[in-house]
């Protein structure tokens, strides 16, 4: 089957640092990279998974022809522009708040037709991530598991109460085993692996890139993605142990992984990784 190398799928946990690969790979000339353009509705409506990717599949040449024509696309977006960071610093109640939404923004510099568009979307792709692969070059993104945790647990989004509708709605397996699950926690360690367990079954090493890379390299890591990406050298900060976490619940949530068995994340992170994190709380 043909496979159109400049037609990308970005994936990856949700805060992992998928926006911000997105933000990255926008300072490249002639790439274009979208967060969540495509409306999960008109996914869902269909009832096989080959007719989903088929609309994914056509999204692209219709976004192509939208720039070419109109010099717009459709992306999350804060004020018009795809910043690092979707979600306010500060909490709010509590909780951080998204500051993003769907809609158009102006493309200033028009993607040519060998240009390289990405389309990012978390659970949607994940969730279809056995078909998709078949059709869209695909890489995935992910994060040390307790920081993950620790930052679904700051935002005001359905993962911070143990949901996720969007891969609930397409994975009914996923959906049932939540059901048994009464606490929290314990449903987003469950979603967490998840994540881990659908992008070991699909994508082979070299499609997974790690957020702790991303950051350590500036970005130059994403030339896995396009070579170009080796002139970045961003300064950017490591936030695994962020200071607007609950560490309280970070060490909880640290020593309930640590007792985890059959952890798809022990794939890419060791323990150790998780007492690092652990050990700078204290």
């Amino acid at each position: 089957m043909y496979i159109n190398l400049n037609n990308i799928i970005l994936t990856g946990i949700p805060r992992s640092g998928t926006t911000l690969v997105c933000f990255l790979l926008n300072k490249l000339d002639n790439v274009l990279a979208l967060d969540e353009p495509i409306s999960v509705n008109d996914i869902l409506k269909q009832k096989k998974d080959e007719e989903k990717v088929k609309i994914i599949n056509q999204y692209y040449s219709r976004t192509r022809e939208l720039i070419r024509t109109k010099g717009i696309a459709i992306s999350k977006n804060i004020n018009g522009k795809i910043f690092s960071n979707k979600f306010r610093e500060r909490r709010f109640k509590g909780l951080r708040i998204m500051l993003s939404k769907r809609d158009m923004i102006i493309i200033n510099n028009r993607l040519s037709n060998e240009g390289m568009l990405i389309i990012k979307h978390s659970a949607l792709f994940t969730a279809l991530l056995a078909e998709i692969k078949n059709v869209l070059l695909t890489y995935a993104i992910v994060r040390n598991p307790l920081s993950v945790l620790a930052s679904w647990n700051s935002v005001r989004f359905p993962l911070q109460k143990g949901q996720s509708p969007v891969a609930e709605g397409l994975d009914r397996k996923l959906k049932l085993n939540l059901k048994k699950i009464n606490d929290i926690s314990e449903k987003q360690i469950f979603i967490l692996n998840w994540f881990f367990r659908k992008y070991h079954s699909n994508l082979n090493a070299g499609r997974i890139i790690k957020y702790e890379e991303i950051i350590s390299s500036g970005g130059k890591v994403l030339e896995v993605i396009d070579q170009r990406a080796v002139q970045l050298n961003e300064s950017l900060e490591n936030k695994n142990w962020n200071k607007i976490y609950d560490y309280k619940l970070m060490k909880k949530l640290g020593e309930r992984l640590l007792k985890e068995d059959n952890a798809y994340w022990l794939q890419y992170y060791s323990t150790k990784d998780i007492t690092d994190i652990l050990e700078k709380l204290y």
